[in-house]
């Protein structure tokens, strides 16, 4: 069983459900679940990078039996066919004593068989200058093509692949010159085919055991369906793979392979298939093999997986537990410490637990290091630390993120990505998502799969009034999520452009966007234009403009900037008819409870331009309650003193029914407004003076 929306990436239960409910549903998602084999943690033998998986030279190609040699030889190559190596040449030499002359024949033969029991790198070393040396020697050119084809596989097991591939051409010279009567063509093929396998050029290596599968030669065939297999498995095409390793294994020794060198690759492509049963099986059958140590404790970690699979976590403790205590200063010492905690079977608190990653983190390097800072990820998440695993997954994002090693990362950053959203909602939302994201989005964006939450940042930093950072943000999701992340941030993009004087890229894109939009996205691309317009100076068409979309609930948001733009184009256009059209609307406007404060402000200071717009064309008695409204809506400053300052001139009380200067000007409307009050009360008296002396 597994926490199905953060496997998936896709957090379902966050459509659904909101506030703390969410944010529980979606951290959750991280905590420990019972282990599913096709949930187990990444490989051991990929952390480490020790190419425990990769499998020996595939000795298919039989041993070659020089032409003349005598039938008595039988009982010798009957030993050698089963591989009795040494049984076989004590047979052949014995075989030598009672001969006058020993022919070349049986001198390639028996150097053909040492350089078959040769094992260890200092005894191929010795069968190559066997080999080599023979060669030279002018009596035996007429049996070279054996040695030549042996002193190719030593060359093979020594990884002089160059080499190999030298005296296999060699080899097919002297078929050309004397023809193949042992059928030696098709070994040369295999061996070739092998060389290329060895050598990583796969795609080639691919077509030749592709053809070498349909040979007649069963050995062969069989030997390259193997390879086929491998390059499968490498390549992660795990459908048929395990299948075909149970199939082929246990009858690898009659072509050349072994149980125990596919041993620990059969068990991963039992993990990959979710088949932890026949893992463990594989397993088993590779520790019968006697492996060395470093390989031996990296299957032990593997099989501690698997322990958690059957429900042992005790076994698994203690297996993990061993290793670790034997090997602390190595990194297979390390990783069985970090298994412990991901697999939730290591002894002491979660804190001593996070101090011991961090002990890894700091002291190794490489695929272990990686693997440490994605565990700590995750438990900093199961503890609902999302500041603390945002970090974690910022430091692991600049290491660089090996997908191999943390195969999850994406999933588990898009679920941080969306608790972290779904935390940030509320009045405070802007300034938790830029504390957590704003100085980190250029590094996460590169590895999440979804664009959304990085969008939201962007959108905080425009209602933050930042939108040179806002247009950083949308172009960095354009460039990486390409045009699905393109076309979803274009209007915000266009918006933010403009905001920081891109008018000429706003308004073509704005433009063109308008040819295929509808509906309320229409009406946004609109108000592009409108503004576009404004700050090119072409007033009247930004007037138009703006009036056909300002009704609109989709620009509810942005409705106090847009507003104070017309208001702004009054003072050039002098428009009567769209002075009476905010006067209208403004009231209700400010009148709803959802405007967030920049948008009210706005709403107040197009209220006053229209009324000083009003004012302006004589029509002051329509002004009056535009004052009267920025008085009851203002915070005290310069705009409520304006506004009172025209309704007293005009003798009209204030919004409250006082009168609007108030016994002491200078504490009722402050600077500049209550030296003109002043100056008018003054100037008032003095005309009225003038007045009466005149009469």
């Amino acid at each position: 069983m597994t926490c199905e929306p953060w496997r998936s990436g896709s957090i379902r239960t966050g459509r659904a459900w909101s506030g703390p409910l969410r944010l529980l549903a979606i951290v959750s998602c991280l905590l420990a679940a019972p282990v599913a084999a096709s949930d187990l943690p990444p490989s051991s033998y990929d952390i480490l990078s020790q190419r425990d998986l990769d499998t020996p030279v595939l000795d298919a190609v039989p041993y070659c039996v020089p032409q003349g040699l005598d039938p008595a030889l039988e009982p010798a190559l009957e030993q050698a066919t089963a591989g009795e190596w040494e049984q076989a040449t004590a047979l052949l030499r014995d075989w030598g004593r009672g001969l006058d002359q020993v022919g070349p024949e049986l001198v390639i033969f028996e150097a053909v068989l040492f350089a078959r029991a040769a094992v260890e790198r200092e005894e191929l070393l010795v069968a190559e200058e066997r080999l080599r040396s023979l060669l030279r020697h002018g009596a035996l050119v007429d049996h070279r093509l054996c040695g030549r084809l042996e002193l190719a596989r030593v060359l093979m097991h020594l990884s002089r692949y160059s080499e190999a591939a030298a005296q296999l051409t060699r080899a097919e010279q002297q078929i050309d010159d004397t023809g193949d009567e042992g059928g030696h063509a098709e070994e040369i093929a295999f061996d070739r085919a092998e060389i290329l396998y060895r050598t990583n050029r796969r795609f080639e290596a691919h077509l030749a055991f592709r053809k070498l599968a349909r040979s007649e030669n069963a050995r062969l065939a069989l030997a390259a369906r193997l390879r086929l297999t491998d390059l499968s498995f490498e390549a992660g095409k795990v459908e048929s793979v395990l299948l075909e390793y149970e199939t082929l294994l246990p009858r690898a020794a009659a072509f050349g392979a072994s149980t125990a060198g596919w041993a620990l690759r059969a068990s991963e492509a039992a993990v990959d298939a979710g088949d932890p049963g026949r893992a463990l099986r594989w397993l088993e059958r590779f520790f019968d093999g006697a492996p060395e140590r470093d390989l031996r404790d990296a299957a032990e970690v593997r099989m501690a997986d698997l322990d958690v699979v059957f429900e042992d976590p005790m076994g698994a403790r203690k297996r993990l537990s061993t290793i670790s205590g034997r090997r602390q200063d190595d990194p297979i010492g390390a990783l069985a410490t970090i298994r412990a905690v991901d697999l939730g079977v290591a002894t002491g608190s979660p804190d001593q637990q996070l101090e011991l990653l961090l002990l890894t983190i700091r002291d190794q390097r490489d695929g272990v290091r990686r693997y440490a800072l994605g565990v700590l990820m995750r438990q900093l998440a199961h503890r609902g630390d999302l500041a603390g695993a945002l970090a974690v997954a910022t430091r692991l994002a600049y290491d660089g993120v090996d997908p191999v090693v943390t195969p999850d990362y994406t999933h588990e950053l898009d679920g941080l990505l969306d608790a972290l959203v779904a935390r940030s909602e509320g009045p405070d939302a802007c300034r938790e998502l830029v504390r957590g994201l704003g100085g980190r989005y250029g590094i996460l964006i590169e590895r999440a799969s979804r664009p959304g939450p990085f969008a939201r940042v962007g959108d905080c930093f425009e209602r933050m009034e930042l939108p040179w950072l806002a247009a950083k943000v949308y172009r960095t999701i354009a460039r990486r999520f390409g045009p699905v992340g393109a076309e979803a941030v274009a209007l915000p993009l266009a918006r933010s452009s403009l905001a920081i004087g891109e008018i000429t890229l706003a308004r073509r894109v704005a433009t063109a966007a308008l040819e295929d939009a509808e509906g309320e996205e229409a009406s946004a691309w609109r108000a592009i234009v409108a503004q576009a317009d404004f700050a090119e100076g072409r007033f009247a068409e930004a007037a138009s403009g703006l009036r056909a979309v300002l009704a609109d609930p989709v620009l509810a948001r942005r409705r106090g900037e847009l507003a104070r733009l017309l208001a702004q184009t009054l003072e050039q256009t002098g428009s009567t008819e769209d002075a009476r059209f905010l006067a209208y609307q403004v009231g209700d406007w400010l009148a709803t409870d959802d405007l967030a404060p920049q948008g009210r402000a706005g709403l107040i200071e197009a209220t006053l331009l229209t009324a000083h717009a009003l004012r302006e064309v004589e029509r002051g008695r329509e002004a009056l309650p535009l004052y009267r409204l920025v008085d009851r809506e203002a915070e005290p400053g310069a705009l409520r003193s304006s506004a009172r300052f025209w309704l007293g001139l005009a003798g009209e009380p204030d919004a409250a029914g006082e009168v609007a200067w108030g016994q002491d000007p200078e504490s009722t409307l402050g600077s500049p407004w209550a030296r003109y009050a002043q100056f008018e009360r003054r100037f008032g008296a003095l005309r009225a003076a003038y007045s009466g002396g005149e009469r």
